[in-house]
């Protein structure tokens, strides 16, 4: 009937929108003062962790936002490191953390992957990350993840236990 169909819509409706308002509530929000077309120096508000570059252009400049248990940014990263390095005296790539909801790894992936950068080997974990996925991507929380990550480390010939400390710290 004709009331029945209104109550349907107006339902559909209230249930969109309060689906709206809710996806809303949890954005992040970045001060006034970050720019984030540019790149990003270390600072108090980022924890001390700068941008990740590659490549020295000056013209150019290709900012990834990534999660490294996305597929999609999986069967990407070959092009992107081909790119990087094609034209590493005309482009700067950045490649900035996304995790996507739903992903139970990627955190721990960023994390360690962070964790390579301190000891001066990110885009070398950035790279294994990528390389590896398919076999990391359905490990569970816990000793058997942060192993695997901490041999990933070792792999790329950095500290694995000075990287599971910082990112305890």
């Amino acid at each position: 009937t004709k009331k029945g169909w209104i109550i349907f819509i107006s339902i559909v409706v209230l249930a969109l929108g309060g689906a709206v308002y809710l996806s809303r509530q949890n954005k992040e929000s970045l001060s006034a003062d970050v720019d984030i077309h540019k790149i990003q120096p270390a600072s108090a508000n980022s924890g001390n962790i700068a941008d990740h570059t590659y490549g020295s252009g000056t013209k150019v400049t290709l900012i990834e936002y990534g999660d490294y248990q996305c597929p999609g940014c999986d069967s990407a990263a070959p092009i992107m490191k081909q790119l990087s390095e094609k034209y590493k005296d005309k482009l700067t790539f950045v490649f900035r953390n996304k995790l996507i909801p739903g992903h139970q790894n990627s955190r721990a992936a960023a994390s360690f992957a962070e964790a390579a950068g301190q000891q001066g080997k990110y885009w070398e974990m950035h790279d294994k990350l990528y390389d590896t996925q398919k076999t990391w991507e359905s490990l569970s929380a816990g000793d058997e993840r942060t192993n695997f990550f901490a041999n990933l480390i070792q792999e790329i010939g950095g500290n694995s236990s000075q990287a599971i400390k910082a990112i305890d710290s």
